[in-house]
């Protein structure tokens, strides 16, 4: 009888790669194992494993779809749990050298946390009868078939049972920043993928504060740029009735935890209001500093050879500076490129032999404009870091990046520009939708136009 190759897939870490590939799984395997090395918590609260949920967190428009589509009701029911629905050319204040035009935006995100977000898409997974949580238990290795040929499981470890292994026909790393997975690959006579890692120093510290409903605005960003300074800052309504407020600092102005020292640095900003905002709001608890935001990506697209079977997601593969908050919603396209991925293997043949190099091929060129967009931005800042190769600009790179300066450049005067940059940054659209004739013509009209006036008061 032969054995069937959907059987069983294990998925290394319950983050939020994690937890939309465990979803995606349960379309094609008959059970899924979600190995994490922490208790996970009933509530919404704080997980140890996850130091980076007490920082802002941005879901992007795509995000949200995809996860809607995988977890249905899932808005609704993180409306009713206090999240606040967002539009981000009404409600949101942006500040980058000079205000952006506030309008009714078709792009409405929520304001959520990390937390309540993780609980409520966990609960939907916990409902699936296809998927287990073996909690408290740390994966320590792959193992694999005699010829190290095709992976065959993990080794785990856990608290009261010891070591032992755990069988799957396909092994999926979503263990974060944090991954072991090179050298597992190493372990097993693998080259490792190589890695590059853009490094723009920046910094960031995060505190509740009680929301203030009376104003005309839900939202607030500051953005720090090489031109107008290294301080920047984010405010974000979310469940719970509290702002969340993140400073962001870049270039080694990394901003402080103290209470004190935090509104003093958030007063040196390019603009008085970010601070005018929070300065007589009542705090909720500590801020708490965070400064592991460096981008790193492990090119697993150019291996020279693959273990069969295994395959990497999420941050495990790619990390983002969480300043552009592309994180999560790239981790969910991600999962739909192994979902088809999956699709496409079911119907060349009768194993998961090829899927590894075809997923982690399809993924690299899915990362490709995200990375760009990333670390180009960050190399701007003095004293940013690189390790690894990042191939020199071409000539048709720099020409698109005077463009796209004037795009951002317009943005800030036009509406209309703003708002396809709000679809193409919120993923809902293809950067190509810049490069329309009548979006160039709004972009070369308003990018050469005399400094923006003060920002108007929104009807």
């Amino acid at each position: 009888m032969n054995h069937n190759p959907y059987e069983h897939a294990v998925v290394i870490g319950s983050s939020i790669a994690g937890l939309i590939t465990t979803a995606i799984l349960t379309r094609h395997f008959d059970r899924v194992t979600v190995i994490e090395r922490d208790r996970l918590p009933d509530a919404v609260e704080l997980r140890k494993g996850v130091p980076q949920a007490t920082q802002a967190h941005i879901l992007l428009k795509r995000g949200q779809m995809i996860m809607e589509d995988l977890f249905p009701g899932m808005t609704d029911e993180l409306i009713a749990a206090g999240a606040v629905p967002l539009n981000m050319g009404a409600d949101l204040r942006w500040f980058v050298g000079g205000w952006r035009p506030r309008f009714e935006s078709s792009i409405e995100i929520l304001g959520v946390s990390r937390p309540l977000l993780e609980t409520t898409i966990r609960q939907h997974l916990k409902a699936n009868p296809k998927v287990m949580f073996m909690q408290d238990t740390r994966v320590i290795g792959l193992s694999s078939d005699t010829k190290h040929s095709r992976a065959t499981g993990v080794k785990v470890e856990q608290r009261y049972m010891g070591e032992l292994i755990v069988s799957a026909d396909l092994v999926v790393d979503a263990s974060g920043r944090a991954t072991h997975a090179p050298e597992w690959l190493k372990e097993l006579g693998f080259v490792p993928p190589e890695k590059t890692q853009v490094n723009a120093h920046a910094g960031y510290s995060s505190r509740y504060y009680e929301m203030d409903s009376s104003l005309d605005w839900k939202a607030m960003y500051v953005q720090p740029t090489p031109a107008g300074g290294s301080r920047g800052g984010v405010l974000l309504p979310n469940d719970g009735n509290r702002w969340h407020v993140g400073l962001v600092g870049i270039a080694g102005d990394y901003p402080p935890s103290d209470d004190d020292a935090f509104l003093e640095w958030a007063r040196g900003m390019a603009t008085p209001d970010f601070y005018e905002a929070i300065k007589n709001a009542r705090p909720l608890g500590a801020a708490v500093a965070y400064r592991t935001a460096e981008n790193r990506m492990y090119h697993y697209d150019q291996l020279p050879r693959y273990l069969e079977n295994f395959v990497a997601i999420g941050d495990s593969v790619f990390a983002f500076n969480p300043v552009y908050g592309q994180g999560m919603t790239v981790a969910a396209v991600s999962a739909l490129d192994l979902d088809q991925s999956l699709r496409v293997q079911r119907s060349l043949s009768d194993d998961l032999t090829g899927l590894a190099e075809h997923f982690q091929k399809s993924l690299g060129a899915t990362l490709a404009m995200p990375w760009q967009l990333a670390t180009g931005e960050d190399m701007r800042w003095p004293g940013t870091e690189i390790e690894g190769y990042v191939p020199p600009p071409t000539p048709e790179m720099l020409e698109m990046g005077a463009y796209m300066d004037k795009v951002f450049a317009a943005a800030g005067r036009d509406p209309g520009v703003l708002e396809i940059f709000l679809k193409v940054q919120n993923m809902v659209e293809s950067p190509a939708a810049f490069f329309q004739p009548d979006v160039m013509a709004l972009v070369m009209a308003n990018s050469e136009a005399p400094a923006p006036a003060p920002e108007p008061e929104f009807a």
